[in-house]
This record gives structure tokens, C-alpha cells and sequence, in this order.
């Protein structure tokens, strides 16, 4: 070239409510008459966010490619909310740096690392626009995944927000803007995605939880998981998900989860941190969802099926505030269990139709009594509808084993004690009183530990008396697979 430079240009102004500033360099470049200008560097802040991007020049750059490191950071991304314009959530802090390649309208990126909070990312994505339409390809490691930077209390992802916007009237501004929430079909619809990702090690809270793997796909507003994987110290926890919102508002979803072991007071340290509650639990579960109305995907809405078991180590009574923990905590006392009583085990295999919760199987199992139940639980109505029977587990004289009705709300259970007819009364009775000094000969009692019943619990003493006579080692004695079906009946996984 004959002669050249560097240009500079400063931009300042508004996107969105947001202010920006930006400072652009060019490189000039004569060729005869003409001149050519490549971008040198972009250095700026929007919002909160603070950039810097840099030219590595090399031959390319005369072919229209380009070759460039990246930089930025910022403190909290739902600052960029009207600039994307979706509900994003209150994540922070972030940056990321790397470098990529602009080749055309597909731009590759390398060598990037992300840190989210004490989250930290690295890996390599690909983006391209077709028709307006964002198409991205990520490939994704971190070596330490916090769920803690991803997960929030006041924000969720499928809930839209109000925000005011506009020229400034007495202090206020005067209009306002509805901003949807990130999987709303207006914001998934703009995006196609496939995503996967590894984890070394994944921690909620001060819970360790192991390795992770997801492989994500969105396309046509319809978000797959197809799997994603758990390595958790008590066994592995895994399945998959579809989210497919509509244009109509309606919403189409299923799950699935898998888990022969893991530790619920994980869950419960996420309501509480300084929980003390510990219970090993496993569990199957195949729910789903048609033509609901888009607002907080749940329970209430799902048919399907679920299995599950908990054997409780260690019982806080707040631990969590959920109905399963308030009908326990009701009905304890009424059935007999007192304080001297421990919970060995919660069993259920559940039928779930439109929100009501159907039990084939619903076995409560402590140290002195044994409890079934049937009825249903009406999740969408906020209802209880179940008689329980209890069971002593020592052989009693004169016992009736009244029925227990729960009634009420699922936030604030109503027992209710049973009565029998006067012949039914008097038939158990004269049965048990009968019966007594046969079951006492013959030793015809329930075990005490649950442990016919409760498998988890006989396992949890297995590997304890494996850690003791092992002389300190590690070594825990096999996990056995399809704990579940050993409970409910069909065949083993071993």
C-alpha cells in the first residue's frame, strides 16, 4: 500500500433505556484512488457491561475474513433485559474472553473461557444467522458448576415482566413494556441450539454433588433435553425433558427421572442451607403434559407415573415446606407414633391423572407401626382425600386399628380419627385377642427396621458396616440396581 493509519470514531447514545459508549478503530488502506477500511478494535460499555474487542490481522483480513480476540464483563445480566428484550435472569457476576473467526455470516468461536459467579466454563461454539434466525452449536466443560449461579428465588424463566420505559413525567417514566420470560415461545422461537456440556464436578451449595453431562437441542421453539446425567455419591440420577411452548399460549412438556440413590437433603439445604436433613431416596418418574396453560409448569398439571422411596438418616421437621413433610409431621401423632418412633421409610407408586394423584401403593413404615393409605390427593384442587391404616408392628390384645382420614388443604392437612361399626369393632378385637398368644409363639411380627420392606435402609447399613470393618478404607460394598423394582415388583436390573 502507498500509505495507511489508524481511525478512530467515538459512538454514544441509548439502546433500549440502556447508555453506551463505544470507541471504534479502523485501519485505512490505499490502493491507487480507493481506500479500504478494516476494523482495528472496538473498545465500550452498555449498561453494565464492558467490552473489548481486538483485530489479530493477518492475510485473511483482505479476503473479508476476520480473526479476533474478545473480552468483557459485567455485574448482572437482566441490566441487559431491553436490550435483548426478554425477562433475563439476575445472573452475576460474568465475563468471558476467547477469540473467533467471522467467515461470511458464521462466526466461530475458540479457546473461550466463561466464569458465572464461581462457575467456570470453557469450550467452543459456532454462530450463524439464516433469515434473521440466530442459529448456535456449543460444546461446552467446566471443571466446577455452582447450581447455586444458576438458580434463583424471584425470577423464573417462563414468567413474563412489566417494565417502565419512556420519556421521564414527574419523576416517573411514562410507559411500560412487557418483557417475556426466556422460554416463552416468542423468545425460543428466535433461537436454534444445540448444546453439550460436561461437568468435572457439579456443588449445590456446600453439597458436592459429581459429575454432570447435558445434551440439550432447541429447535422451533421446542427445547429437548435428551439426556442429562448426575454422578452423585450414593448412585447416578439422570433422564430428559421437552418443553415446547405455542403461539396459542398453551404448553406441551414431559419428564423423565431416573435415580436408584441420591440424597434429598440436597433439595432441602436449597430451602434451608443450614439444614440438618438427610434421606436417601430413588425414584422413576414419567409425568407429562398437553395444551396446559403456560405459567409455572408443575405438578398440578401433569398425568402420568411415579415411583419412589425415602428412608430418612436424619429428620429435621422444617426442613422442607412441602405437603408431603406437613402430612407426615400431622399424622404422626395421631397413629401412635411418638417420639420414640423413627420413620423408616416412605414407599409410593403413584397414578397421576390431570393434577390428582392416584396411590396404587402408599406405605408409611416406622419403628412401631406400619400405615397404608388410599384415596387421592388433588393437587390442582389443593385437596386431600385419603384413609390411612395403621398397623402395629408387636402383636396387640384388643386392638381395632382404627382407620386415619386426612382431609383439608396440602399446606394444612385435616386428620380425622376413623370409626368402625360396632360389628367390625368387635370383630377385630375378638381376631387380634385370639390371635395374640399364636403370633406371640410363633414370632409373627413385623420387622422392627422396616427392613423387609425398605430396602435403602437395609443397604444404608450394609455399606456402614462395610466402612467399619474395613479398616478406614474407602471401599463401600456394591450398590445393588432396581431398587425400585424390588419394592414394587418386576425385574431386577442386576
Amino acid at each position: 500500500r502507498s500509505e495507511g493509519g489508524l481511525g478512530e470514531m467515538l459512538l454514544e447514545g441509548t439502546l433500549g433505556e440502556a447508555a453506551f459508549d463505544v470507541t471504534v478503530q479502523y485501519e485505512l488502506e490505499f490502493l491507487g484512488e480507493e481506500s479500504v477500511s478494516y476494523l482495528h478494535s472496538l473498545k465500550g460499555k452498555i449498561a453494565d457491561l464492558e467490552f473489548n474487542l481486538k483485530n489479530e490481522i493477518d492475510e485473511d483480513h483482505k479476503r473479508g475474513d476476520a480473526d479476533f480476540s474478545f473480552s468483557l464483563q459485567g455485574g448482572n445480566l437482566d441490566q441487559l433485559d431491553l436490550i435483548y428484550e426478554m425477562d433475563l435472569p439476575p445472573m452475576g457476576p460474568y465475563s468471558a474472553e476467547g477469540m473467533f473467526k467471522k467467515k461470511g455470516k458464521v462466526f466461530e468461536f475458540r479457546q473461550v473461557k466463561l466464569a458465572i459467579g464461581s462457575s467456570k466454563i470453557s469450550g467452543s461454539s459456532r454462530y450463524e444467522s439464516k433469515a434473521g434466525r440466530a442459529s448456535w452449536e456449543m460444546d461446552l466443560n467446566s471443571q466446577t458448576l455452582q447450581l447455586d449461579d444458576f438458580l434463583f428465588e424471584q425470577w423464573s424463566p417462563t414468567e413474563s415482566k412489566r417494565v417502565a420505559v419512556g420519556e421521564k413525567k414527574g419523576g416517573t417514566l411514562s410507559q411500560a413494556t412487557v418483557l417475556p420470560g426466556m422460554l416463552s415461545y416468542d423468545v425460543l422461537n428466535r433461537i436454534d441450539l444445540k448444546l453439550q456440556l460436561q461437568a468435572g464436578e457439579v456443588w449445590s451449595g456446600k453439597d458436592k454433588l459429581g459429575r454432570g453431562e447435558l445434551k440439550a437441542e432447541l429447535k422451533d421453539a421446542c427445547l429437548e433435553v435428551e439426556s442429562f446425567k448426575l454422578a452423585v455419591p450414593e448412585g447416578i440420577f439422570e433422564g430428559g425433558l421437552r418443553f415446547h411452548p405455542k403461539e396459542d399460549g398453551t404448553l406441551d412438556w414431559d419428564l423423565h427421572l431416573s435415580a436408584d440413590a441420591f440424597e434429598l437433603g440436597v433439595f432441602a439445604r436449597r430451602a434451608k442451607p443450614d439444614s440438618k436433613f438427610s434421606a436417601l431416596a430413588a425414584i422413576e418418574a414419567d409425568l407429562s403434559a398437553t395444551n396446559v396453560a403456560f405459567s409455572r409448569p408443575q405438578l398440578k398439571q401433569a398425568s402420568g407415573k411415579l415411583k419412589f422411596s425415602v428412608c430418612p438418616r436424619h429428620v429435621d421437621a422444617q426442613a422442607l415446606d412441602i405437603w408431603v413433610s406437613n402430612l407426615i409431621l400431622a399424622i404422626l401423632p395421631t397413629i401412635g407414633t411418638n417420639n420414640r418412633s423413627e420413620i423408616n421409610c416412605l414407599l409410593g407408586d403413584l397414578r397421576l391423572e390431570k393434577g390428582v394423584i392416584f396411590p396404587q401403593s402408599l406405605v408409611l413404615d416406622t419403628t412401631k407401626l406400619r400405615v397404608g393409605a388410599e384415596g387421592r390427593i388433588d393437587l390442582a384442587g389443593d385437596r386431600y382425600d385419603l384413609r390411612l391404616t395403621p398397623y402395629p408392628k408387636r402383636p396387640q390384645m384388643f386392638s381395632m386399628e382404627l382407620p386415619v382420614g386426612v382431609k383439608g388443604t396440602l399446606a394444612k392437612p385435616r386428620i380425622e380419627t376413623g370409626t368402625l361399626s360396632s360389628v367390625r369393632a368387635m370383630g377385630r378385637i375378638a381376631a387380634n385377642t385370639v390371635l395374640f398368644p399364636v403370633k406371640l409363639i410363633t414370632n409373627d411380627r413385623l420387622p422392627e427396621d422396616g427392613s423387609d420392606l425398605c430396602h435403602c435402609a437395609g443397604e444404608k447399613k450394609v455399606r456402614e458396616e462395610n466402612k467399619k470393618t474395613d479398616a478406614g478404607a474407602q471401599k463401600e460394598a456394591p450398590r445393588k440396581k432396581g431398587l425400585l423394582r424390588r419394592l414394587f415388583g418386576g425385574k431386577s436390573e442386576n
